[in-house]
């Protein structure tokens, strides 16, 4: 007779073993991730490309009529020792001071030489003068100009770099509009309008003497209207004349030029021109085509775009500088972290630093205006934590 065999007490694990497997699965992933080398894009304020459904065209900045206005009036006087804005708000002074308005004139091409030559024989302008007058000064000092109709009014828009949008100037009343101390364009104008909140805006001369807006200044920007043209210079303004279309062109004889006001006969201008279906505007200019593409108003200029063309785990970069909007470029201006901002080719190719990592970049324009700053931030692990060299820093001024 066989004797049952005793059952075998259960083997448990003792606290040591229990936490042995768990520590061991985890150096194991902390070495594997210690060897793991990588570079991802944590963040970007990159610059802004201009796609929209209509673009609009520019005067080159290098035509000759507007380096004759520039060197003839002096114009560099008004640019020495003062921001961008500062500038932009002296040349309107100075387009306001050249004449008095007048109702009744020969109206000239869009030519701020031509204008300013009949002007000071007497032939007076009214806004759309005084407009053309300071954007071609301000095109003559590298600054994006393009005209706005209002109601009953025409202003300009110039292009801030520093603010990064389009901003309203009024030179025909020397004014432009901000509220808690930045200029507003027709659009913001337009919104502060059906919001009722005018009292909150205050109008800026020259002298920067500042007064609160009235409700009536802010009413002509109920609506507003975009010129998608602003290269008259080479491509002339077409007049009707009852019906026979024609350039207007710069003649030595000033009768072959419409004449306005005291009873003379209308005259049609034929411009390419769009409004807006914005949501908070209860009217728009319905005699022009209305665009539902905010894109189109909002262009943004003198932009530099950040490609990361490709990285390796070492941290290398490999980086692809893009002007968007820039016609003027003259070089790129790099920086790496807190580094100084240096001249930079297109195409750059460095090592990071462990950590994050923020690359910057701008344009410089020919004029020596600086672009709105863009950056992109990367996230650099290295393999095993070793430290990795600064990215290269391009050589130049």
């Amino acid at each position: 007779m066989s004797k049952k065999s005793k059952p075998q007490p259960e083997v448990k694990p003792g606290p040591r073993f229990k936490y042995a497997v768990p520590a061991v699965i985890l150096a194991g992933a902390l070495l594997l991730f210690a060897r793991w080398g990588f570079v991802i894009k944590v963040s970007e304020n990159n610059g802004r490309w201009s796609v929209a459904s209509h673009q609009a065209v520019e005067e080159d900045f290098s035509h000759p009529s507007l380096k004759r206005l520039r060197e003839r009036e002096k114009l560099e006087d008004l640019k020495k020792g003062r921001s961008q804005l500062e500038t932009i708000v002296a040349l309107r002074g100075w387009a306001r001071r050249q004449w008095e308005p007048g109702s009744k004139f020969r109206y000239p091409p869009w030519d701020a030489l031509e204008i300013l030559d009949l002007a000071r024989k007497g032939n007076r302008g009214f806004c759309a003068q005084y407009g053309v007058v300071f954007a071609q000064a301000a095109m003559s000092l590298g600054l994006h100009a393009r005209y706005i109709d209002i109601v009953g009014h025409f202003v300009t828009e110039v292009w801030s770099d520093e603010l990064g949008k389009w901003i309203a100037m009024d030179p025909y009343v020397d004014l432009h509009y901000e509220r808690d101390g930045t200029p507003l364009n027709a659009r913001e104008l337009c919104e502060v309008h059906w919001n009722g909140e005018e009292d909150e805006v205050f109008k800026v001369g020259s002298d920067w003497k500042k007064e609160r807006a009235e409700k009536k200044d802010l009413g002509l920007y109920r609506k507003y209207a975009l010129y998608l043209r602003s290269n008259q210079l080479e491509n002339p303004v077409t007049v009707d004349r009852g019906g026979r279309q024609e350039k207007l062109v710069k003649s030595a004889d000033i009768t072959r030029y419409p004449l306005i006001g005291g009873g003379a006969s209308e005259v049609a201008y034929v411009h390419t021109i769009v409004s807006f279906n914005d949501a908070f505007a209860k009217e728009k200019f319905a005699a022009w085509p209305v665009l539902d593409d905010p894109r189109v108003y909002e262009r943004p200029v003198n932009q530099a775009v950040i490609n990361v063309a490709g990285t390796d785990p070492d941290g290398t970069v490999r980086i692809a500088l893009v002007a968007e909007g820039a016609p003027d470029l003259e070089s790129f201006l790099f920086r790496f972290n807190d580094g100084p901002w240096t001249k930079a080719p297109a195409r750059l190719m460095g090592r990071l630093e462990p950590g994050f990592n923020i690359l910057s970049a701008r344009v410089r324009t020919r004029a020596g205006w600086l672009g709105p700053e863009s950056s992109v931030t990367l996230l650099h692990k290295p393999r095993w934590f070793s430290l990795g060299n600064p990215i290269d820093r391009p050589e130049g001024k």
